[in-house]
C-alpha cells in the first residue's frame, strides 16, 4: 500500500524540485500543480494530494542535457528510439519518471508515474490521471503561447456551457493535440508515434468505438 501523500511530502517534494530547476522553470512546476489541482476538484478530487504531487516532479529532468538524459535512459532501462532522439525535449518524461518511481516508489503508483511519463506526448487510452496532468501542463495561467491560450479557453468555456465533463476533457485534449501536431508539421519537427496515436484513439472513442479505461 503506497503511502499517503501529505501537505508536509508536497512541501518536501517542492523543495526538491527547486533544487533541480531554474526559478523560471520552477515558477511553471508551481502553475501546473495549482491547475492540476483545480481540474482533479472536477474530476477526481479523491486523487488532488497525488496530481499536485505528480505536477510538482513531472519536470524535474526537464534542464537536463542530452548527455545526462542518455546517462539516465541507460541506468534505467529507458528505450531511446529513433524519434525520441530526434525530439529531445521528450526525454524529460521519460526519465523524471524512472526517477521518480525510484525516488520516491513508497508514495507514487505505477498509474502516477505513467503520468509523468506521458504528460509531454500523451498515449492511446489515457487514464484521467493522465490526461489532467497532460492538460495542467497544457494549460496552466503562465503559459502565453497562443496555442497554450486557446485550450485553456476552449476548456473552462466549454465547462461552463456543459454537463458532460468527460466529454469536455476528451474534446480539449483532441483540441490540444490538432494544434500541436500542426505546430509540429509547420515548424518541420518530428511528431512522436504516442501523440498522433493518441489524437486518433480519441477520435475513435468519441466515435462510439472505443471504451475508455478507468
Amino acid at each position: 500500500m503506497k503511502r499517503k501523500i501529505t501537505e508536509e511530502f508536497l512541501c518536501e517534494l517542492k523543495e526538491y524540485a527547486h533544487s533541480q530547476l531554474s526559478d523560471r522553470r520552477y515558477s511553471h512546476t508551481v502553475a501546473v500543480e495549482g491547475e492540476a489541482a483545480a481540474i482533479a476538484d472536477i474530476y477526481c478530487p479523491q486523487r488532488k494530494n497525488e496530481l499536485r504531487a505528480a505536477a510538482l516532479l513531472h519536470d524535474i529532468t526537464k534542464e537536463y542535457n542530452t548527455e545526462k538524459q542518455l546517462k539516465l535512459c541507460e541506468k534505467y532501462g529507458i528505450l531511446v528510439t529513433d524519434l525520441m532522439f530526434r525530439s529531445p525535449k521528450c526525454f524529460h518524461a521519460k526519465t523524471a519518471a524512472a526517477v521518480i518511481a525510484e525516488k520516491y516508489g513508497d508514495f507514487f503508483d505505477g498509474e502516477l508515474v505513467d503520468a509523468v511519463s506521458y504528460h509531454t506526448t500523451g498515449r492511446p487510452n489515457m487514464t484521467v490521471l493522465e490526461k489532467i496532468l497532460y492538460l495542467a501542463d497544457y494549460t496552466e495561467p503562465t503559459r502565453t503561447f497562443g496555442d497554450c491560450v486557446k485550450v485553456r479557453n476552449f476548456f473552462y468555456s466549454s465547462l461552463k456551457d456543459r454537463t458532460d465533463v468527460q466529454r469536455v476533457l476528451d474534446e480539449t485534449l483532441l483540441y490540444s493535440f490538432d494544434l500541436t501536431i500542426k505546430d509540429l508539421i509547420e515548424s518541420g519537427e518530428v511528431i512522436m508515434k504516442d501523440t498522433f496515436e493518441a489524437r486518433n484513439y480519441i477520435c475513435a472513442r468519441m466515435s462510439g468505438d472505443l471504451q475508455e479505461v478507468k
